[in-house]
């Protein structure tokens, strides 16, 4: 797979940040559903669509993850752990001071390190 041959965005519905935010919290508390399963849930279809892009194995291949302060660098460092565990050669680099990080984006990133020996790039 290359970026050309990626799907077209054109059709796909969209939401802004605010509706998304609503989103999230209706799925939390009305549904039950904890933040941490969502975060698995998309921190595993990241590592996967990563996966697809690079014909299908991450085995031997080097993988560097951008992963910032919020809950999406949370999903970023969890898809993170997901590749290491599928053979990848993994780093995560760190954007933000650690204080600023959310808290599951700081569990995760944390999670992250530990798996792959420790070793993290900071920006």
């Amino acid at each position: 797979m290359t970026f050309d041959t990626l799907p077209a965005v054109r059709g796909v519905p969209s939401v802004t940040a605010a509706q998304m935010a609503e989103i999230d919290r209706i799925t939390i508390e009305d549904f039950q559903i904890p933040v941490d399963v969502l975060m698995e849930n998309a921190s595993r279809q990241i590592a996967a669509a990563a996966r697809a892009f690079l014909g299908g194995s991450v085995a031997g291949k080097r993988v560097i993850a951008l992963v910032g302060s919020g809950n999406n660098g949370g999903d970023a460092a969890g898809a993170v752990r997901h590749l290491l565990n599928w053979g990848a050669r993994v780093s995560a680099e760190v954007t933000g001071p650690q204080d600023r990080m959310r808290h599951h984006a700081r569990s995760a990133d944390a999670h992250s390190s530990r798996d792959n020996g420790g070793h993290r790039d900071r920006a």
